[in-house]
């Protein structure tokens, strides 16, 4: 669906360059505009008045009435080649985004949101790969068993939408239970497939920075056979989408629903949780402590689409699920530090190495859920032992006699934070803006310097376009941010965060048509028809400036992306809390 959506919108626009080329020859028309009975008023290349022998532009009037319409008689040899050199290779290298959804739709979706808004197909990027080095630094000082394995499964579920339940301590007894080892190995395995580097990507990426150093070097070395040439920023402009792609190449993250679910299904036959007699059996409910929830229990149907682009939508959600899961350990972690069993009347049994054996691991469901509860006490009374099991509704729900009496339980509230989040998300959105206006002002800087110099009909569309593609990204975080509100049933938020999603994806379908569009083709803009003018020679003196604005503008644009590759290279793979 992708590729015909590609393909429709080039082959649309090539029907109307073919309708719109009209004869137009600048040397005629320079020598039309020297002539002393000329009606046409000269200027020079700033669209300044100058003498008749100097000039070397005509307005845009005089040159619809004397030259002709457009700047140049449509050569499709010449169209072929300028598009297989500066678009082609950029619009084939969308394929290597990752996608991986459930239904056609959101995959289709998810390229229009980052061809149409390349900020938040970044800002994505970054909060993953920031959400994966907090997650490591978060579990850094916990030792206890399957800590390892919890950081990289939580890292590896960014994509998927996660609940994490605690209830009849399914949460506590996946983290103590010495039964479900084997249920954190196998969801591990289970996710751990790659999206990676492949033959594919490695030749569409060197495909990509060929054809752009070759094109450049190409056209620095004849600007004046170069100059009237649509795609002069084209490479400049679409810069962003080699990082991103390098990015999620770099992070491989676990974006296949097929896959997740099938990992959920098969490994959670295996969880084991505790009893009120001390046993461990195998869990026969519905429910498990790591569960996939469907679009009824989204807040947003974004949160449900595994294409990573939508992590935007998940940040919020899965941050909670982190703290939970971290409490759980940091808990566990903490009472074996204090040679504490997870069974009162057991004494602590001592292993090589600091390592928790397995008999300090075993207990009675409160016993279980008590070793995961964190100080301080909140008491709730009215509460028997029957009752524990339906205690563990908050994070750390659980329930202990209070004063000696065994009909009041004290209960630990929710304690779940939000971490650093905030930080995460204002560095992303640094990031994010400064790749997305890094490679559209290196692009607008080479169009801006070409004659026509300044703001006009191509440096025009590309601030449009970066502009277009902030303001859907500021739109979807808030859509996202308004969306938790609507899980505490506030319709208004519900009803402004909808608005605000289905505004800013049609924005992102229009904005990505748009931008292809102008790639292929330019009109008058910026200046208006009445200050627009066309430029029919260049002077000597103008080339050493059109190099020297080339040469800066490629190197902005290349050195935003560049930097923003390091950056997420700086973050990935961080280091793991030592094996139990």
């Amino acid at each position: 669906m992708t590729q015909r959506f590609l393909m429709t919108v080039i082959f649309l626009s090539l029907i109307l360059g073919f309708a719109s080329a009209k004869n137009y020859d600048p040397d005629q028309c320079l020598k039309s505009l020297h002539m002393s009975n000329s009606t046409m008023k000269p200027l020079n290349n700033f669209g300044q008045p100058t003498n008749r022998d100097s000039a070397t532009a005509v307005s845009y009037a005089d040159c619809i009435a004397h030259c002709g319409e457009t700047g140049k008689r449509f050569q499709w040899a010449v169209f072929s080649q300028q598009f297989s050199a500066w678009l082609l290779p950029w619009l084939a290298l969308i394929s290597q985004l990752p996608y991986g959804s459930q239904y056609p739709k959101q995959d289709f979706v998810a390229m229009l949101l980052t061809i149409g808004s390349p900020t938040l197909g970044a800002y994505s990027l970054i909060l993953t790969v920031l959400n994966g080095a907090y997650v490591a630094r978060r579990f850094s000082r916990i030792v206890y068993p399957n800590t390892r394995e919890a950081v990289r499964i939580l890292t590896g579920l960014q994509q998927a939408p996660l609940h994490i339940s605690t209830q009849h301590a399914l949460l506590a007894s996946l983290v103590v239970l010495p039964d479900n080892n084997q249920w954190w190995t196998r969801m591990l395995k289970a996710i751990e497939y790659e999206h990676t580097w492949s033959l594919t990507s490695i030749s569409q990426i060197a495909w990509v920075i060929v054809a752009y150093v070759l094109t450049v070097l190409q056209s620095m070395s004849n600007i004046p056979e170069e100059i009237n040439a649509h795609g002069q920023g084209v490479g400049s402009l679409w810069m962003w989408l080699l990082p991103i792609v390098v990015g999620w190449l770099q992070i491989s993250p676990k974006c296949d629903n097929n896959r997740l679910e099938t990992a959920f299904h098969d490994t959670n036959d295996h969880v084991y949780v505790a009893t009120a007699g001390g046993e461990a059996v195998r869990s026969r409910g519905r429910e498990r402590a790591f569960m996939l929830f469907t679009e009824d229990k989204a807040s947003s149907p974004d949160e449900v689409a595994t294409a990573p682009i939508y992590n935007y939508a998940r940040a919020i959600r899965w941050t909670r699920n982190v703290e939970r899961v971290a409490t759980a350990f940091q808990c566990a972690s903490d009472h074996a530090r204090e040679l504490r069993a997870v069974d009162d009347n057991s004494l602590w049994v001592d292993r090589p190495e600091g390592l928790v054996d397995s008999t300090n691991r075993r207990g009675n469901i409160e016993q279980v859920m008590n070793y995961c509860r964190p100080p301080p006490f909140a008491f709730w009374e009215g509460a028997t032992k029957g009752d524990t099991a339906s205690l563990a509704t908050s994070a750390m729900g659980v329930a202990l006699p209070v004063g000696g009496s065994t009909s009041r339980f004290s209960v630990q509230p929710p304690v779940v934070t939000d971490g650093d989040l905030f930080t995460r998300i204002l560095v992303a959105s640094i990031g994010a803006l400064a790749l997305q206006w890094g490679t559209v002002g290196g692009a607008m800087i080479i169009v801006w310097y070409t004659p026509t110099t300044g703001l006009g009909c191509r440096s025009g569309a590309y601030l449009i376009y970066a502009a277009a593609s902030t303001v859907i990204w500021l739109t979807m975080v808030v859509s996202s941010v308004l969306a938790q509100y609507d899980r505490n049933h506030n319709k208004t938020a519900a009803i402004v965060s909808t608005l605000l999603r289905r505004l800013a994806k049609i924005g992102a379908t229009i904005n990505a048509t748009w931008v292809i569009v102008i790639c292929l083709f330019h009109s008058v803009f910026g200046r208006g028809r009445s200050d627009s003018y066309n430029v029919l020679a260049l002077r000597a003196e103008d080339l050493g400036d059109i190099r020297n604005a080339w040469y800066g503008g490629v190197a902005l644009s290349a050195g935003a992306a560049i930097l923003f590759v390091f950056f997420v290279q700086f973050y990935v793979n961080p280091p793991l809390p030592r094996r139990q």
